[in-house]
């Protein structure tokens, strides 16, 4: 039972932190755009950049501030013990479990 509260406590923690595509691009201030079907000069011109050149020193510092360093945020890893528990959080195994463990134990009689 235990181990379903840990699997949805999780995956409700997972889905506030993280944050889509559209929340980046809005918080940097650009509109959603389908970047891979778009012309290379439409998707430089939307950022305001040069094919040849690039960004000059004076753009990337601003830039810079603006939207922080170009660098992804880690998660924090799940530890071998949590995952070692989270194998048995499906719901047939916890059955299986339930059966092997009543099987060994309730004692039998042998049909000779």
């Amino acid at each position: 039972f235990f181990f379903f509260f840990f699997q949805a406590e999780d995956g409700i923690r997972d889905a506030q932190e993280s944050r889509g595509l559209g929340d980046v691009y809005k918080r940097q201030g650009y509109k959603f755009m389908n970047w891979h079907n778009k012309p290379c000069e439409e998707v430089v011109n939307e950022l305001k950049s040069n094919v040849q050149t690039g960004l000059n020193s004076h753009e990337i510092g601003i830039r810079r501030k603006k939207y922080g360093l170009n660098k992804l945020v880690q998660k924090k890893k799940k530890s071998f013990i949590y995952k070692f528990l989270m194998q048995f959080s499906d719901f047939l195994i916890i059955i299986l479990l339930t059966v092997s463990y009543t099987h060994l134990t309730l004692p039998t009689k042998r049909i000779v």
